[in-house]
């Protein structure tokens, strides 16, 4: 048997150990499928929700996944303090003990009042299995000298964290996230006082991080190599703008999970339905008038009013996860309009949105159309045009002919470009295109009045095909009255494979419509 002297054990030892904490440093959390992520933290996290980059970026890169992905950022949030009007004054704590390590302005006496879940509470409800924690950016206001009192709240919350089982089963993984820099801003602030404090929490964290196991991204050292590019990257130095945002994304991805492939040609539709979700889930963690819902308005009228609101929102977001997974392999739907337009859109004069007790198909409300002669209105300028990547795709909108007064001829069509994209039924009235071109191809009689009718097009039947963009559409007719509803387009390829048939359940989105 080999034998080595004691000084050479020695080197050994320390290379395996430097081998570790190299590993460490650089390791990733290791994604399952079905993972929960559930952000926490404050306004950098929260101002992500408003983009959708991250969550994007995530699904496109691990389409088969399932991810669910839930933000709870909030301005003003510590990793001790988590002040929300809807909980009782010594709930404002993320976790016991914290009230004795937050800064003392924190101790304000605001009365308020209510049942708001605690954060606990809430990450259990989502079943978190890895934690995505923002701070630092408000605590460094304190400056040196606040900073050994936050590294000990910051570790007091990483240690209760890591105890919890908010899936049922095993503790959390968990991501520290550092702030960004502050980007100097003339007129505004050069960020160099700023900045000398992010830099000191920052390294506070990472430290911090280190000692306790977790991974850690820093934020702040890349971001001021993307600020030396000459583009702006926040809206006022210190909040990121869609630019910005799209560069932290990407950051955290390569370095918390791992550089992927994602398939640029999904990325809109991705997009589309992660910031359809986020609405649904705003409207939930962050519901408009929460006083009236679980704060000190509650009664009378709470709880006849909200229970089922509530209920209705949660299973309308997790519809939208499956949107999300759906799009995310190619296969899905998105909507030209529906109750309203797009919120990154433009409309023309027109538009004229009606509920009951007016025909309504799809959620609440119908868009009307009236007049004489020709008459149209328009939704385009999408911020995030739709790609069409199958010439087979469905461009589609629902229609209902009023019985007593219906149009003469209708017509969608579509902008690439130009607008020489359209599809009729009726008569041959409406003066756009040429007849019998990809500008105006007929599709047959006016559908049967008094009920909704889909009606639909292939790309390819109006000139559409691979890597069209699509950028507006609008609704014609000639004369008389009608209602409109859910239009937009089904993508992505007709038959799926198998094991897409296994791993996702794709949302039902054009059924139980009136007829």
């Amino acid at each position: 048997m080999a034998t080595y002297p004691f000084h050479l054990y020695r080197i050994l030892s320390l290379s395996f150990f430097l081998f570790a904490c190299l590993f460490y440093l650089e390791g990733k959390i290791a994604l399952k499928k079905d993972h929960h992520i559930s952000m926490i933290g404050a306004g950098m996290g929260s101002r992500m929700i408003h983009y959708g980059h991250f969550e994007t970026e995530m699904q496109l890169r691990f389409p088969r996944y399932r991810l669910v992905i839930r933000n709870m950022c909030d301005e003003g949030n510590t990793p001790g303090f988590r002040p929300h009007p809807g909980r009782p004054q010594e709930e404002q704590f993320a976790f016991p003990g914290a009230k004795n390590l937050v800064p003392p302005r924190f101790l304000a006496q605001s009365a308020p009042a209510g049942f708001f879940e605690n954060p606990d509470q809430w990450l259990t409800r989502l079943q978190t299995d890895i934690i995505l924690a923002f701070f630092g950016f408000n605590s460094s206001f304190s400056g040196p000298e606040g900073l050994e009192a936050f590294k000990k709240e910051l570790a007091y919350f990483i240690d209760h964290s890591l105890r919890q089982r908010y899936n049922g089963k095993s503790q959390p993984l968990m991501a520290l996230i550092s702030p960004t820099a502050i980007e100097p801003t003339q007129g505004v602030t050069t960020g160099e006082s700023q900045n000398a404090n992010l830099k000191l929490y920052t390294d506070a964290m990472r430290a911090i991080a280190k000692k306790k196991r977790i991974n850690f991204v820093d934020a702040y050292n890349p971001s001021q190599t993307w600020f030396k590019s000459g583009k702006r990257h926040t809206v006022d130095g210190a909040l990121l703008n869609d630019l910005g945002n799209q560069k932290l994304a990407k950051l955290l991805c390569d370095h918390i999970f791992g550089r992927g492939n994602p398939n640029e040609k999904r990325r809109s539709s991705v997009h589309d339905a992660v910031m359809d979700k986020n609405f649904y889930w705003l409207n939930d963690f962050k519901i408009p008038n929460g006083v009236h819902v679980y704060g000190r308005r509650y009664n009378p009228f709470g709880p006849k009013n909200y229970p089922f609101e509530i209920q209705k929102t949660r299973q309308f977001t997790e519809i939208r996860d499956r949107a999300i997974w759906a799009a995310g392999i190619g296969q899905g739907t998105r909507l030209f309009f529906d109750d309203e337009a797009p919120g990154d859109s433009r409309l023309s004069a027109g538009w004229s949105f009606v509920g009951n007790p007016e025909p309504v198909l799809s959620g609440s409300k119908s868009l009307l159309r009236s007049g004489k002669g020709n008459t149209q209105v328009v939704v385009d300028n999408f911020r995030y045009p739709h790609e069409v990547t199958d010439r087979e795709e469905e461009f589609f909108a629902w229609v209902y002919l009023d019985p007593k007064n219906p149009p003469k001829q209708i017509m969608i069509q579509f902008h690439n470009g130009n607008w020489e994209h359209r599809a009729f039924w009726g008569q041959n009235l409406i003066p756009y295109g040429i007849d019998g071109s990809t500008g105006r191809r007929r599709m047959g009689n006016l559908p049967s009045k008094g009920k909704w009718h889909r009606l639909s097009v292939r790309a390819h039947q109006i000139g559409l095909g691979v890597d069209s963009k699509i950028y507006g559409m609008a609704i014609t007719q000639w004369g008389g009255k009608s209602y409109w509803d859910r239009a937009g387009v089904h993508f992505g390829n007709i038959n799926l494979d198998e094991e897409d048939r296994k791993t996702i359940r794709l949302p039902k989105v054009e059924t139980n419509y009136r007829s």
